[in-house]
């Protein structure tokens, strides 16, 4: 009898913990398409019923974080990347639009640090492209933000410009293979003139 007991209750949790899963990831995938599609208000609701059923959710802080920069509320969307970076020190998405905010922001010099971490947190992980896939928490499934390491070589370059340190922002768009994009000699020329 006992025997029937623990195996009715092992049952009936796993199929409650298979189904919470399961609403997790779907509700994740969503609110990532609400995101994607800039529909804030939606995307604010979803993301914050996915933290508050699972807290260590690094994609949904990340998420969240990119819903609050498309607000306009970067003390915020800074908070969830960092959070998202405490939960995974080597979240590239995180440490680079860090690094975004406070370059608009005109905060160079600590830009170029976040973009200096986004750059580690890619050499660190053995891609073999460029292109570096941020996988979905759980799903393993490719996500539609997708950060290029060359973006991140551009941003860098363009805050050294900004810093006056054009032998080093040069440096950067050589070493990526970016000095003959239209838009390196365009930033380029823009920093040449001032």
């Amino acid at each position: 009898m006992k025997k029937y007991l623990l195996l009715i209750f092992a049952l009936v949790f796993f199929a409650n913990s298979t189904s919470v899963y399961f609403n997790i990831n779907q509700s994740f995938e969503e609110a990532e398409d609400l995101v994607a599609n800039n529909e804030t208000e939606e995307a604010t609701e979803l993301l914050d019923k996915i933290i508050e059923k699972k807290p260590n959710h690094v994609g949904a802080y990340v998420n969240r974080g990119l819903n609050n920069k498309n607000k306009d509320d970067y003390k915020q969307a800074v908070s969830d990347f960092e959070r998202a970076i405490k939960l995974d020190n080597k979240n590239t998405k995180a440490y680079y639009q860090i690094g975004l905010i406070l370059k608009d922001q005109k905060k160079y010099e600590e830009s170029l640090k976040y973009f200096v971490l986004a750059e580690n947190s890619i050499q660190n992980k053995n891609y073999t492209s460029t292109k570096l896939p941020l996988k979905r928490t759980f799903l393993q499934v490719t996500s539609p933000f997708i950060i290029e390491k060359s973006e991140i070589s551009y941003q860098k370059a363009e805050v050294l410009f900004k810093l006056n340190k054009n032998d080093l922002a040069l440096e950067e768009l050589k070493n990526a293979n970016l000095l003959d994009s239209i838009r390196s000699k365009s930033i380029i020329l823009e920093n040449a003139r001032n």
